[in-house]
């Protein structure tokens, strides 16, 4: 019974608006509000900190504070577009250290590098996939620890080029098994379904279909189509792209996209394009309308992110399919 009440305020409860909490950064608990949420994520404002540096944060970042401490000095949120000041810091300032495998941030991909060395507020680090000449000194505002990307809907937005059950399970660091039942008729991304376990416990099911669940809710799936994985956030998204590449808000027919990145009207007029090399979208002669983003940067749109011109990731962002729905 002691055990429930310690634990409880942390997992139990669910948050809501004006809920003073503490919000979780780089292993470290700063004051703040909880001023707006959406199923299991919530706009954060940080005390001291005016709204322009307000961001929507997981569950797993957000705790009660706790009534005999006293509340920490507020400090800056993370921002990539506003640099730090040069400054010496203690080290345990991180919560990494030299041979960790971290992640860093570039253009709203998240890349797991390791770190090589620490100085100040730099990180020399190391990418996996390359020799030591391509070791770089970044900011270590653009590093997270792994633990911290662990969360589904970072999953969601990480797996643009990787959605076997493999990988998703392997990012999770869950444990992955195939279920004994039968594959259902239809069209099948797996042979059987995926059942994902957390703490030994079920947390998740990817049907043969691809239909991601998490108890009962439908958070997702996964399709092999037009020509490889795409990811759909539930089923009352504003827009989706099917397998032809038709796009739909609703049952409303809005236009199409075709593999070489041509976007048309419903009428088959050509209105505009996505680069297959950068993922940039025009419209009608405009300069870079949009661009493929999985954050909350500037300009969102529904996008495409290509790999040499052949994977696709589509994602459906309110904001931009009302844009794109004037050309209906």
């Amino acid at each position: 019974m002691i055990l429930m009440v310690l634990v409880l305020p942390v997992w139990g409860f669910s948050f809501e608006t004006g809920d003073e909490v503490e919000i979780e950064y780089y292993g470290s608990w700063f004051a703040g509000e909880i001023i707006q949420s959406k199923e299991e994520r919530y706009l954060v404002r940080y005390h001291g900190w005016d709204s322009s540096y307000d961001e929507w944060v997981s569950r797993n970042r957000l705790r009660y504070p706790k009534a005999a401490e006293p509340e920490p000095e507020p400090v800056q949120p993370p921002r990539a577009s506003i640099p730090e000041p040069p400054a010496i810091r203690p080290r345990d300032h991180y919560p990494v250290s030299a041979g960790d495998r971290v992640e860093l941030r570039r253009n709203f991909y998240w890349y797991e590098v390791e770190v090589v060395k620490i100085e100040g507020d730099r990180i020399l680090i190391h990418y996996p996939m390359y020799d030591d000449q391509s070791n770089e000194w970044v900011s270590a505002s653009d590093i997270r620890t792994l633990a911290q990307g662990r969360d589904w809907e970072d999953l969601m937005h990480r797996f643009w080029y990787d959605l076997s059950p493999e990988a998703i399970s392997s990012y999770l660091g869950l444990d992955a098994a195939r279920a004994e039942t039968p594959a259902r008729a239809g069209e099948q991304v797996f042979p059987s379904p995926l059942v994902i376990y957390k703490r030994e416990q079920p947390y998740a099911e990817i049907s043969p279909q691809g239909s991601i669940r998490i108890g009962s809710e439908l958070v997702g799936s996964i399709r092999r189509d037009f020509p490889g994985f795409r990811v759909y956030r539930g089923t009352e998204s504003p827009g989706r792209v099917d397998s032809a590449g038709s796009i739909f808000q609703g049952e409303r027919l809005l236009g199409s996209v075709s593999e070489t990145g041509t976007i048309a009207d419903s009428q088959g007029r050509e209105i505009g394009s996505i680069s297959p090399d950068t993922g940039v979208i025009y419209f009608d002669g405009w300069s870079e309308w949009g661009w493929v983003s999985t954050e909350d940067h500037g300009v969102q749109a529904w996008g495409i992110q290509a790999i040499g011109g052949f994977l696709f990731f589509f994602t459906e962002l309110p904001h931009a399919m009302t844009q794109f729905s004037q050309y209906e």
